[in-house]
């Protein structure tokens, strides 16, 4: 048994004896939710969200004019307050590292689903939700260089 199938098994049983996600988490959850809505809204047809191995996560994986598009999606609150949402893009939340391990789970996925001769672009999506988790505004930003 792989790794990320007996790390899945312990995750599932997990979850199903009590053990919640965490703030964070279920934050991001939500932000999956509206990009994806987004996303369909837009054309995109969702394949898998949240393709998660030991190498990293895909948050969003979709589909459109014959092209896999893989999405990182970053979720903000923003009060009344705030004056802009343009310092929170994508490509000034992932790191080096972070887009090291995107790069890494698109080659997986890719492997995995035995996919060698389809274009693939990545994207990253910002979201930024009022404190009831109202989308207030989006930004993506297309073709990021995950190399």
């Amino acid at each position: 048994m792989s790794f990320s199938l007996v790390y899945v098994k312990f995750m599932l049983l997990l979850y199903t004896h009590g053990m919640k996600y965490s703030k964070t988490r279920q934050f991001g959850n939500i932000g999956e939710e509206i990009a994806s809505k987004i996303l369909i809204s837009n054309g995109y047809l969702v394949i898998e969200r949240n393709f998660l191995r030991r190498v990293g996560e895909i948050d969003i994986i979709a589909h459109k004019e014959n092209t896999i598009h893989f999405f990182e999606v970053k979720t903000h609150t923003i009060s009344q307050y705030d004056v802009s949402c343009e310092t929170e893009l994508p490509e000034h939340n992932m790191s080096s590292k972070k887009l090291k391990r995107l790069a890494r789970a698109v080659d997986l996925y890719l492997m995995e689903k035995n996919i060698f001769d389809n274009y693939f672009e990545c994207h990253g999506i910002s979201l930024f939700l009022d404190e009831s988790h109202n989308l207030i505004q989006y930004y993506i930003t297309k073709n990021i260089n995950i190399v």
